[in-house]
């Protein structure tokens, strides 16, 4: 439900800025969210956690057999995608000719693969999770560079930023279905470890990222975040051989 409204969000949210000014896009999405959060807690019932949490559980959760290879795949992938999707707007600008509105275009691009992703990965991921565990990453690792590489072409950045959000909106279904393999008892904290490394990996590509394209240029970055994505496939990928 996350990825899929954050994906959905991605041409709604160019589409608004569009319209009007970015600080009443934001005051509009902030009274969603509120109106969200009371609905959430008035609908959904209470559910007990399965086990009391703790640093302590987090970190032995964290020593499982797999665990930490797969986590520190995970945030190499998420890594990736934010030093590229960060400065996407930036990447796409180096286009010759292209205007505010093929930007717009390009952008919904990126949210429609978003969706398909979700509704399509979504039904087959209990089937093919070893496969998209290292798929996923490694084709938008070729999107990513792609996005540089096909700038002459809008039809070519097009159908790279299409497919870029189809594999990266997929992924929390994927590293989800992971944790439901490897620590099925506990999901609770493999969920936490999962959204920290995730934040984590979002605060050191703005940083990162932020350096490499003032002092720089976007190429760089976008490089920087193919080549995480890599590293992160295949560690993602070794965690899936360990034993549990």
């Amino acid at each position: 439900g996350t990825s899929l409204a954050t994906v959905a969000g991605v041409p709604v949210g160019v589409m608004l800025s569009e319209l009007m000014d970015w600080r009443a896009v934001f005051a509009l999405a902030g009274v969603v969210t509120g109106i969200l959060a009371i609905a959430l807690r008035t609908m959904l019932p209470p559910v007990p956690a399965a086990q009391v949490s703790s640093f302590r559980l987090l970190l032995d959760t964290l020593r499982r057999p797999g665990v930490g290879l797969g986590l520190a795949g995970h945030v190499l992938i998420v890594l990736g995608h934010f030093l590229a999707y960060t400065y996407i707007r930036l990447a796409l600008e180096r286009m010759p000719d292209v205007d505010a509105g093929t930007i717009v275009m390009l952008l919904a691009f990126f949210g429609i693969g978003g969706l398909v992703g979700n509704l399509t990965i979504g039904l087959i991921i209990d089937r093919t999770f070893r496969l998209f565990a290292v798929l996923a990453p490694a084709v938008i690792a070729v999107t990513v560079a792609a996005t540089i590489l096909l700038s002459g072409t809008v039809l070519g950045v097009g159908i790279a930023v299409f497919v870029w959000g189809f594999f990266f909106a997929s992924w929390l279904i994927v590293v989800n279905t992971w944790v439901g393999h490897r620590m099925p008892d506990r999901l609770e904290a493999g969920g936490s470890l999962v959204v920290v490394g995730f934040q984590g990996a979002i605060m050191i590509a703005a940083g990162v990222g932020g350096i490499l394209v003032d002092s720089i240029g976007v190429e760089p970055s976008y490089g920087l975040g193919a080549a995480a994505l890599v590293a992160g496939a295949v560690l993602f990928g070794a965690s899936n051989r360990v034993r549990v």
